[in-house]
């Protein structure tokens, strides 16, 4: 986790870097995830991170970070912050694109997730927002695209 103190992040900015992209949604869980214990009334919802790096950037982006807000169908909030995603720091080259998948459980059937991916880019330490999205199996929710998938028609917000 970011310490307060680390000088990375309190020069962090959400300047937009053109192009750079991050999009969020929904996945089905693989069937051999376990489900969330019953007794407790929780939910677990899947989820995909996707960041796509353009190919006019010219330099590798690091994920350093993310920070998630969570709120249920009750309005309870939870905030996420950790170093990396899910246990690395990957570097995206030009070009390219990131993509990991992970899990969240609730205790109603619904709820929101939103907030930013923490990016070194040439020497500067940005955020980059990921957009609101509904974990449920409303079928309105935002699908994340899977490799291989055009972002070019899902409705994700760019920058520059």
């Amino acid at each position: 986790m970011h310490d307060a103190h680390d000088p990375r992040r309190r020069h962090a900015t959400a300047d937009p870097v053109p192009g750079l992209v991050a999009h969020g949604g929904v996945h089905p869980l693989p069937a051999t995830t376990p489900p969330a214990k019953r007794s407790e009334s929780r939910y677990r919802f899947g989820y995909r991170i996707r960041l796509d790096v353009p190919a006019s950037l010219g330099c590798d982006v690091r994920i350093t970070g993310r920070s998630w807000t969570i709120i249920d169908a009750e309005a309870n909030r939870r905030d996420v912050t950790g170093r990396g995603v899910v246990g690395r720091e990957p570097d995206i080259g030009p070009g390219d694109h990131f993509t990991y998948e992970s899990s969240v459980e609730l205790p109603t059937p619904w709820g929101t997730m939103e907030g930013w991916l923490e990016c070194e880019v040439a020497g500067r330490v940005i955020r980059v927002p990921v957009a609101r999205f509904v974990l449920g199996s409303d079928p309105r929710s935002e699908v994340c695209p899977r490799d291989g998938e055009s972002t070019a028609a899902r409705g994700t917000t760019t920058f520059g």
